[in-house]
């Protein structure tokens, strides 16, 4: 485990403010530099001695939390994501947003940065109540049927014997108690274009109810 903390600026516009006082910043996000080369050192380590390296990130942004405006990911993912991919890590998997997020592939290795929810039997009901939620001025509100919520992919890799790894993923929806179901026919295609639509930096073609990630 490496925690890596990030610092905050906002960016307002003067013109945008002036016509429309509240107007959202833009908020930009960079690593702490000292925790971004603490978890290097770590991914080098481990590259050491291992065949393969696969990185789980926590991090990322919900969608009820952004700007709408607002990129799907904040400034300093890609920066980690590209950091550590270069110390060495083949291949990262996100989570936190609760949502399915875009794909990059970086000098050929992938960077999932989030795979939305595999299992969550917390989608009945009203959102717990939290700290943060009783304090924040402008509380929080998910509206648990909008697919978004419910859509995810399971990653699979093959590894061959010379060690040249490939990635598919099945498309999967969660029924009403939170358990995933896989999907197929128009339905595992329709998951895996909007998927690839949403990754300008990775090409994922769909084939026999799989999507499949290009590498090269």
């Amino acid at each position: 485990m490496a925690p890596i903390h990030a610092s905050e600026a906002y960016h307002l516009d003067p013109a945008a403010s002036l016509e429309q006082p509240g107007s959202a910043p833009y908020v930009h996000t960079r690593a702490w530099r000292e925790d971004l080369d603490r978890a290097i050192a770590a991914v080098e380590a481990a590259r050491r001695e291992a065949d393969l390296l696969v990185l789980a990130m926590h991090w990322g942004v919900p969608p009820f939390w952004r700007s709408r405006f607002q990129d799907g990911l904040a400034d300093y993912q890609i920066e980690v994501g590209q950091a550590l991919i270069d110390a060495g890590v083949d291949v990262i998997v996100g989570h936190h947003p609760h949502s399915l997020g875009e794909v990059e592939v970086y000098r050929g290795k992938p960077i999932f940065y989030s795979l939305g929810n595999f299992v969550f039997h917390h989608n009945r009901g009203p959102v717990r109540d939290t700290p943060v939620s009783r304090n924040a001025p402008y509380g929080v509100s998910v509206d648990r049927r909008n697919r978004n919520w419910s859509e995810t992919v399971i990653v699979l890799a093959d590894i061959a014997a010379d060690g040249a790894v490939s990635f598919s993923l099945q498309p999967a929806l969660l029924d009403a108690v939170g358990n995933p179901q896989l999907l197929a026919g128009d339905e595992a295609r329709a998951l895996i274009k909007r998927l690839d639509e949403m990754s300008p930096n990775a090409s994922i073609v769909y084939r026999d109810g799989l999507g499949y990630l290009q590498l090269d």
